[in-house]
């Protein structure tokens, strides 16, 4: 800490005292800001955890507390050393400070700190406020290891217990598991601790896979059920994962798989039951259809060229014969599509149409990947399962996209380095973020922090300046024309059925541009803003179709599979 260039050793001990008495009271908010997961918020975390402690030690020095001021003041450097605000205030107040306490003797400081300490942090425990007495205790003993030591450590490593529990009740199993860490650090063999340490790593674990792979969250669920059935929901949450995991294997007309999964569910209900017999039907009975060469894929009917507009469009569409999502290219200039990768999904072109950022669906590389837009080897970028809607700055750099990676299952925006050289850092909340042509800004479905006020945000790429640009929380998947001066997207709020629309960000105005009554959506511009290429089911058949930026001419490009899936965890992409 800063405080060790002082001349005085006891002018340590005073800035460390006021920091563990009134850390103690104000634990519950830099406390979140240290245990947030992930190496990849440290940073931020750490910047964040800074300002807060600058920030009150600018109220106790307009109290005139210069004591607790520098205090804070020296915490907020010390967490984040680029703080030069903090290092100025520190400059300012150490000549006052040295005033104020030089008469103060070493040793009673030293014995004074410490036992207040210990009585503070004992009050916290006895009161059963777990957080607290486990971070004051943690204080204590880095600044004194031998200091009442057996007593220190006993009641650190179970407040640390109590505090894990407690956030297991609130579901805030990141937070649970690093406090169960924490307890064993102190108490590695206890058996009551490794295990619940267990039976929230494997229920955080089927939850981070719930949706993505449903098989690696049965098979958490299932060791849960096996060893700690009476663990939270985790059997209701086993039945919900195989009968969901058994409507896909369906949907995809994986019968006998489907009828496998149903099989398991205990105690099956009459829809169950109806399901089952609904497999079992087509698994063991129906007729079933030729099968294709070993070189047959997804089969498109296309149109040919699309006339005005030109470029690349990139899609994924399922694969029935190989089960998996496909990734596709369509040279608008000959109406010809080619293969791109198999198992992935949600592709992105780079700005120069060279790479393709996407989501990878891999059983070793989960997460965001990148590959050439012609095809080849795959580079993983992310190691999330939820990461998903990749979008390039423009200078080819940088990526924002959407996860559900945390625990709350929310949505959160991210950014972070295509080449995937650094860790990504979290923006906001919301999803389907969209890079501003000028790189400055970004827009994603969200809300105004802390208001009601939700639709299409704008935020600046640093993190500043939220800006509520529609009104209807339904609108979604921006996509800004090249010259910025447009966004499109969709909403099915605005006229009761999914409709695409452009905003004109100079005057506001909202421009309907599709009228079909069936699903119109995920609109994308092309490179030189000239047409839109968008998803439709018109006609009752999936298809890619383009359109003039006005609305005018649309233009079926290709029929796609009818076993997409949920069309709205798709997107499109447009490059040159």
């Amino acid at each position: 800490m800063f405080l060790n260039k002082m001349t005085h050793k006891k002018y340590q001990f005073l800035a460390l005292a006021v920091i563990l008495l009134a850390g103690a009271c104000l634990f519950s908010l830099a406390g979140y800001f240290g245990l947030k997961q992930g190496v990849e918020k440290i940073n931020q975390s750490l910047q964040q955890r800074s300002w807060e402690h600058y920030k009150r030690g600018e109220a106790y020095l307009k109290e005139g507390n210069i004591e607790l001021a520098y205090a804070e003041f020296e915490e907020a450097l010390r967490l984040y050393p680029q703080n030069e605000e903090a290092l100025r205030k520190i400059s300012e107040l150490k000549p006052l400070l040295q005033q104020t306490i030089a008469a103060t003797p070493q040793q009673q400081i030293t014995e004074n700190v410490l036992e207040n300490a210990f009585q503070e942090a004992q009050k916290l425990y006895q009161e059963g406020k777990w957080e607290e007495a486990a971070r004051a205790l943690e204080n204590l003993h880095l600044l004194a290891p031998d200091y009442r030591k057996a007593a220190v450590i006993d009641m650190m490593s179970s407040a640390f217990y109590q505090a894990g529990l407690a956030k297991v009740q609130e579901n805030e199993l990141e937070i649970a598991i690093q406090y169960f860490e924490k307890a064993l650090a102190f108490n590695p063999q206890d058996p009551k601790i490794n295990e619940e340490k267990e039976k929230a790593t494997l229920y955080l674990e089927a939850i981070t896979f719930w949706g993505a792979d449903w098989e690696k969250a049965i098979q958490a669920l299932e060791t849960i059920a096996q060893k700690y059935p009476d663990y939270k929901d985790a059997k209701a949450k086993l039945r919900e994962a195989r009968t969901e995991y058994a409507k896909a294997l369906a949907y995809r007309g994986e019968w006998c798989k489907a009828e496998a999964q149903y099989k398991l569910i205990p105690e099956p209900d009459a829809k169950i039951k109806a399901e089952l017999y609904k497999a079992y039907t087509f698994c063991h009975v129906a007729t079933p259809t030729p099968s294709p060469g070993p070189t047959s894929t997804a089969v498109f009917t296309t149109t040919g060229p699309s006339g005005t507009c030109s470029g690349h469009i990139a899609w994924a569409d399922y694969d029935p014969i190989k089960s998996t999502f496909t990734i596709y290219s369509m040279d608008l200039n000959r109406g010809q599509i080619r293969k791109i990768t198999e198992k992935a999904s949600n592709p992105a072109f780079s700005p120069d149409g060279t790479a393709l950022l996407f989501r990878s669906l891999q059983e070793d590389m989960i997460g965001l990947a990148r590959i050439p837009s012609s095809g080849g080897e795959r580079t993983r970028v992310t190691t999330y399962a939820e990461d998903t809607f990749p979008s390039w700055s423009p200078d080819g750099k940088q990526m924002a996209f959407a996860s559900r990676r945390e625990s709350d299952r929310k949505w959160r925006i991210y950014l972070g380095w295509v080449l995937g050289l650094e860790e990504t850092h979290e923006l906001a909340f919301g999803t389907r973020p969209a890079w501003s042509p000028d790189g400055r800004s970004l827009v994603f479905q969200g809300c105004i922090p802390s208001t009601s006020n939700c639709g299409l945000i704008s935020l600046n790429a640093d993190g500043s300046n939220f800006r509520l640009l529609t009104s209807s929380p339904g609108d979604t998947a921006p996509s800004f024309s090249p010259d910025g001066s447009k966004i499109a997207f969709m909403s099915a709020e605005r006229d009761g059925n999914w409709e695409i629309y452009v905003l004109e960000l100079k005057t506001g105005k909202i421009n309907r541009l599709t009228t079909d009554p069936d699903i119109d959506g995920l609109p994308v511009w092309s490179p030189d803003g000239r047409c839109l290429a968008f998803l439709s089911h018109r006609g009752g058949k999936w298809g890619l179709y383009t359109m003039q930026a006005n609305g005018s001419d649309v233009c079926l490009l290709t029929t796609l599979s009818e076993s997409i899936g949920n069309w709205m965890d798709h997107n499109i992409s447009w490059g040159p």
